[in-house]
């Protein structure tokens, strides 16, 4: 015989269950943002300044009134702000807005592509309009600005948005299986390699 569940086990059940929904979540987010930060930093970053000049979000699209208000607080803190987002405009391949602080005022970038020469180690966000110049990470890692984006136009800079964007996916998902490891206590080995090639585990 099946004991019906009492309303209070059920709440439980359900409080749970929207718990775990939201640690998946936070984990993906926070895969999505470490995979970016690897990919504009390089495969060997510079230790980062005491006073780290870029908060980095992952969500929804933002409204005008999530760019405003992220720009005012920029500029209070002189922090830069990049957010990862889709649009169903763009849904495989991701957008970024950035805000830069300024020295007089802050700016806000709302439509970014990420983009990765493939003789270079590091990616660049560029502007949609192209002729923005561009963001990155510098050598002393902090976020800057060129004067002049490295591309004209979206055709040609197609093959290295092509690039970055594979790369970026391919980082995320590293990170987030190196996160859904750690929470269950578990680590990557040798088995989970095939000629040097990762074969991703199952995530349940």
């Amino acid at each position: 015989m099946v004991t019906p569940l009492l309303e209070s086990e059920k709440g439980a059940l359900r409080a749970k269950g929207e718990d775990m929904r939201t640690s998946r979540s936070d984990r993906k987010s926070a895969s999505t943002v470490s995979a970016l930060m690897q990919l504009l930093e390089g495969p060997t970053p510079r230790p980062r300044p005491s006073g780290y000049n870029v908060v980095i979000s992952e969500g929804e699209e933002p409204s005008i009134e999530d760019l405003h208000r992220w720009a005012s607080v920029a500029r209070e803190s002189a922090q830069w702000r990049i957010h990862i987002y889709r649009n169903e405009e763009s849904v495989d391949i991701p957008l970024f807005a950035v805000i830069d602080p300024g020295l007089a005022e802050a700016r806000i970038f709302q439509n970014c592509f990420i983009w990765q020469h493939a003789k270079e180690e590091k990616a660049l966000l560029i502007p949609d309009g192209f002729g923005y110049g561009a963001f990155h990470i510098d050598d002393t890692g902090s976020m800057a600005i060129l004067d002049r984006s490295p591309v004209k136009g979206f055709d040609a800079a197609e093959a290295g948005i092509i690039m970055a964007v594979r790369r970026l996916l391919e980082l995320d998902k590293l990170h987030l299986i190196q996160s859904h490891l750690a929470h269950r206590d578990l680590k990557i080995t040798r088995e989970h390699y095939i000629d040097g090639m990762p074969k991703w585990p199952r995530i349940q």
